[in-house]
């Protein structure tokens, strides 16, 4: 291979694969995500107040590959230019610090989720009579002194209003337990 021809295929492999999509210039940045769960929730609103939604639920496709995306990452050129690509093909360009911020944002999302589905599990069972009248019959025992004595009902009461994710999922595990009989 000559001088000229390595010079050529070098510099090809150095030009970011987003500009050689057309897609841009060079550095590219992540600036917005919009995942399956945010068009759930846009829906369930549209559909509570008589307004059209759709069903479609994927995100699009990606202008990289054309693939049908669910998470849907808005990339941002240095010139300007804005296009929506998937994980994968953010993934798949090398670039450390948009595949950080990708995965950032893609973890606080299922993050969130599962957060959202702990609390909506406590809520249920503490909206339950049954439930609660079980609840109100178990003795909650503190891991220290410094907890006044209550029922689990009460504990799961306030983890339901001053917790976070972990001492929701705990107190969900308190009541699974206590509904088995252990």
């Amino acid at each position: 291979m000559n001088t000229a021809t390595a010079q050529t295929t070098e510099a090809a492999a150095s030009v970011h694969p987003f500009e050689r999509a057309k897609l841009g210039q060079a550095p590219f940045r992540c600036v917005g995500y919009e995942s399956t769960a945010d068009r759930e929730a846009a829906n369930s609103h549209r559909r509570a107040h008589g307004q059209t939604y759709t069903t479609n639920m994927c995100g699009g496709t990606c202008e990289y590959c054309g693939t049908a995306i669910w998470d849907v990452y808005i990339i941002e050129s240095a010139d300007g230019r804005r296009f929506k690509v998937g994980s994968d093909c953010v993934t798949k360009t090398g670039q450390k610090a948009l595949i950080a911020r990708v995965k950032r944002k893609v973890d606080a999302k299922k993050r969130a989720a599962k957060a959202a589905k702990i609390a909506a599990e406590l809520k249920a069972y503490l909206a339950d009579e049954t439930t609660r009248a079980i609840l109100a019959a178990v003795e909650y025992s503190p891991a220290g002194p410094a907890h006044p004595a209550q029922t689990l009902l009460e504990r799961a009461e306030w983890m339901s209003r001053y917790a976070g994710a972990a001492g929701r999922a705990r107190a969900v595990k308190s009541i699974k337990s206590a509904l088995a009989g252990e």
